[in-house]
């Protein structure tokens, strides 16, 4: 005979009919399990204590799976086991009777149940599975066993309602995001006996404002209080050695970390983005702090480097922006501190120079053969930096962010510079690389928006992927014989880059390497015609004329994918002068590219042709004036010229062009000769509303100009 529960004696609710379920016996045991329920319109559920005089014992695997109606469920006295995904998706389900007799909750047993409030889970539990009540967002309280010794893997994570928690005292493990992503979680009472807080437990619980330390804890796992924006201060257990990755991450409203004297690593980024982390006393015994370990804590000012710390990582202070000294006990024999400045031991690598130092210039010391990995990152107030002559190598992202450098003289004997290290210099305005570099590192100069003159080595191999992108100013680059490689995007979003030569060495351009050049006009390879991405120029608008040494079939080939609006020239039909920042042909016939700025131009006597995008988007032109003699306008020779305002072609000119003034949005008045002139529909397209088009009477332009409705006079 099975025990009888006696709440279930005296209770007036009627068991569900039978009809109502699939079960399965199970052999070993004699008892029963739920395996379907069937009546998926039911409010609610009694399950009987006895099925075919057999107990029920469990509830199978997604029994009651997206029971979207139930309200309400009740189970027997005799139950021990709840499946996987017994309850999962019973979004209605608010009110849950659970028996004394329950020792097991399967994984995600009530999972996304968004309507539960709150749960008693019976002294008889014993294990809890991994998300068993996961997204249960309308959770407010929980009442979990004193026998509990286990809380598994996000079995509470995203209960967005749930505001405490008292966790029992058998518990030893609380799994990786057991309590992740609880929104409104404010306190949490830890066991005395607590040994394991796993990877991202409280991670995003960003109402939580304490976390007591169990002096048992010997792991506190990565990201375990992560994003927990209102924890203001810590406490760690003597018992903890290691702090892992992120442990503390984004902690933002954190003031006060108080160290064990037990601590030997701090992990990566375990502290990164406390911005109110001011002061810290790092533990004696520490040993090493690993890498970005205190980047981005803005408000910290100084820190003590102990004796024992044999290892710091990368970027461990980076972007802390009041960070104005790091001092360094007199008694460690790996680092020491020269004026609050980082550096090995032997004054050899500068390893971090404080960001928040106002000094403008600063000399590295003479002994230093190595700038270190982020060294002078984000430090804003240095305008300029004395390298020393014996300087060998400058690591990744070494200056990035340091917007006001405006000068710098790199030493000849220099051999490599890391990725990215100079990105981000906008007040940088002339760089001369020395002639020990063989390799340009990807980003090095990116986004230095204010360098309009690189000097390149004669040994130099490669340029690297995004090197010179978004340098906006720079107008020329002389590439040396030598260069084999451009990589992508080397040079994008270069957008006063004018003219290119590339030397016989050149190889191979990549995917994008000149991407949004759009003052480009003329491109010129001087030897083999090299492997060119069909993007490798996109969104040069500007671009009209690219000459190969051969217009060979793969040059034609090459030239159909990567310049398909192009002229494509042999280097013996595109020989060319320049002459006040103006591309010529060799005979002074041919205007081929405005390659410099202008605000007003005369056209030199002698041109009979202006090549199409001559002038293309050169938005500063105000006015132009055309010589004698001239025959021909190319299409879109002055495309986009917003800023012109007249233009008064001679006779004798034959046709203007296709879109050759279109979006010359100040254009204002065209005067065209008599003769046998021909223009396109979209010759004065996107023009100024009021522009007036003075032509002869009688005159072929005046026949075109009424056929395309311009607005005309004649005279």
């Amino acid at each position: 005979q099975p025990m009888q529960d006696p709440r279930n004696l005296q209770t007036a609710r009627q068991p569900s009919p039978l009809s109502a379920f699939e079960w399965t016996v199970d052999a070993n045991t004699d008892g029963v399990a739920i395996a379907r329920f069937l009546d998926k319109s039911a409010t609610g559920c009694v399950i009987p204590s006895q099925i075919a005089g057999r107990p029920v014992t469990a509830i199978a695997d997604g029994a009651f799976r997206d029971a979207t109606s139930l309200t309400s469920i009740s189970l027997p006295f005799g139950v021990r086991t709840i499946g996987a995904d017994a309850f999962y998706g019973c979004s209605a389900l608010a009110s849950l009777d659970l028996p004394e007799t329950l020792e097991t909750i399967g994984s995600s047993a009530f999972e996304n149940c968004v309507a539960l409030t709150s749960v008693v889970l019976p002294k008889s539990l014993r294990t809890l599975g991994d998300g068993a009540f996961y997204g249960c967002e309308a959770l407010e309280s929980i009442d979990l066993p004193e026998t509990l010794a286990k809380i598994g893997v996000a079995t509470f994570c995203a209960c967005g309602a749930l505001a405490t928690v008292v966790l029992p005292n058998a518990l030893k493990t609380l799994d990786k995001s057991a309590f992740c992503d609880c929104a409104s979680l404010t306190s949490v009472v830890l066991p005395l006996g607590l040994e394991t807080i796993g990877a991202f437990a409280f991670a995003k619980c960003p109402a939580l404002a304490s976390a007591p330390r169990p002096p048992s804890l010997l792991t506190l796992g990565e990201s375990a209080f992560s994003g927990c924006v209102s924890l203001r201060s810590v406490a760690l257990p003597p018992r903890l050695a290691t702090l892992e990755k992120k442990a503390f991450f984004g902690c933002s409203s954190l003031s006060q970390v108080d160290f064990s004297e037990g601590l030997r690593t701090i992990g990566e980024s375990a502290f990164a983005k406390c911005s109110s982390l001011a002061s810290l006393r790092l533990p004696r015994n520490l040993e090493k702090i690993a890498a970005k370990a205190f980047s981005a804590c803005s408000a910290l000012d100084s820190i003590f480097i102990p004796a024992t710390v044999v290892s710091i990582g990368e970027h461990a202070f980076s972007f802390c922006d009041s960070l104005t000294a790091i001092d360094v006990s007199a008694e460690n024999p790996r680092f020491r501190s020269l004026d609050g400045v980082l550096f090995d031991a032997a004054l050899t690598t500068l390893l971090r120079y404080p960001i928040g130092r106002v000094a403008a210039d600063y000399a590295v010391p003479s002994s230093v053969v190595s700038v270190g990995s982020s060294a002078f990152s984000a430090v804003k107030s240095l305008t300029a930096i004395s390298l020393p002559d014996g300087l060998r190598d400058v690591g990744v992202l070494a200056f990035s962010g340091c917007s006001n450098l405006a000068t710098l003289a790199l030493p000849k004997r220099l051999e490599t510079l890391g990725f990215a290290s100079f990105s981000g210099c906008e007040s940088l305005r002339s760089v001369a690389l020395p002639e020990t570099l063989e390799v340009l590192r990807g980003s090095t100069f990116y986004g230095c928006s204010s360098l309009a003159a690189i000097s390149l080595p004669s040994t130099l191999r490669k340029i690297e992927s995004n090197a010179f992108e978004n340098c906006a100013a720079l107008t020329t680059v002389a590439l040396p014989d030598g260069v084999e490689t451009i990589g992508k995007r080397a040079f994008s979003g270069c957008a006063s880059l004018t003219q290119l030569l590339f030397p016989p060495s050149v190889k191979s351009i990549a995917r994008k390497a000149f991407f949004g050049c759009r003052a480009l006009r003329t491109s010129t390879f001087t030897g083999e015609t090299p492997t060119v991405d069909a993007a490798a120029f996109a969104e040069c608008d500007g671009l009209h004329v690219v000459a190969f040494k051969d217009v060979s079939p793969l040059a034609r080939q090459i030239a159909s994918e990567a310049f398909p609006s192009c002229d494509v020239l042999s280097l013996d039909e595109f020989q060319t002068q320049t002459l006040d920042g103006v591309l010529f042909s060799a005979d002074g016939q041919t205007l081929l590219a405005c390659l410099e700025p202008k605000t007003e131009y005369v056209v030199p006597d002698g041109v009979a042709t202006i090549a199409a995008k001559a002038f293309y988007n050169a938005r500063t032109l105000r006015s132009i004036a055309f010589p004698n003699g001239l025959q021909a306008v190319g299409d879109a020779a002055f495309f986009g010229c917003d800023a012109l305002e007249s233009v008064e072609f001679p006779s004798g000119l034959e046709s203007i062009g296709d879109n050759a003034f279109n979006g010359c949005r100040s254009l204002r008045s065209a005067t065209l000769p008599d003769g046998a002139l021909w223009f396109a529909f979209h010759t004065f397209f996107n023009c100024a509303s009021y522009l007036t088009v003075y032509v002869p009477s009688g005159s072929d332009a005046e026949k075109r100009a009424a056929t395309y409705r311009l607005r005309f006079e004649t005279r």
